[in-house]
Formats: C-alpha cells, structure tokens, sequence
C-alpha cells in the first residue's frame, strides 16, 4: 500500500504528490517533504524522523511487517 492509497487522497491531490514518482521506496526513507509536513519545514529534512514516527502511514506499515 502506498500512502495516497492508505489516506485516501483525491486524484487531484495525487496530481501534486511528491511520493507518486518514488515508486515502491517507503516515504520515510526519503529526503522529501510530504502532505503530511509544514511546506515551511527546513531542509535537510531532520525533523522528518520525527514526523514520521507519528504518522499513521509510518504505524501502520510497520505494525504490518511485526
């Protein structure tokens, strides 16, 4: 399951996604900002470890792999 799929996102919303174009590679392990983060976030993306830990996607994915 990709992310756009698990929240649901309207194909338009899918037209400007960053995660469309990575393929099968989990959106966490990705020096890119997602839906889910400020367009504000400061680069290099640091803070995304932490954002990550706490999004739902990131939770359910790895619940899935235990």
């Amino acid at each position: 399951m990709h992310c756009w799929e698990f929240f649901r996102c309207d194909p338009e919303k899918q037209k400007s996604c960053l995660m469309r174009d990575v393929g099968e590679t989990a959106c966490w392990t990705l020096n890119l900002t997602c839906c889910r983060m400020s367009a504000d976030t400061p680069r290099p993306i640091s803070i995304k470890k932490v954002i990550c830990k706490n999004c739902a996607f990131y939770l359910y994915a790895h619940k899935q792999t235990r």
